[in-house]
């Protein structure tokens, strides 16, 4: 969980961060900017929302991402069972 953040995150940024994995997304920090959750890439920064492999989401910020990880997988993040 440590990885997930960042030296010099601001509060709110790490408060989005916790959140994201108490609901159990699979958070990855590529840099300081970039966060990536499963398919979905957000830029903490700016609040800009892609999707792979290259498309803008149209809407940004935190409550946007919220809602399209929703959308895409459910308010709270399982991983799937291994048979």
């Amino acid at each position: 969980m440590e990885d997930a953040f960042h030296k010099n995150d601001t509060p709110e940024q790490r408060r989005q961060i916790k959140e994201l994995i108490k609901l159990g997304y699979p958070v990855e920090r590529k840099t300081h900017a970039h966060v990536k959750i499963l398919t979905v890439n957000y830029f903490i920064t700016t609040g800009t929302i892609t999707i792979d492999p290259c498309i803008r989401h149209k809407q940004k910020g935190y409550d946007a991402l919220l809602k399209l990880l929703r959308e895409m997988y459910g308010s709270t993040f399982e991983w799937p069972e291994e048979d």
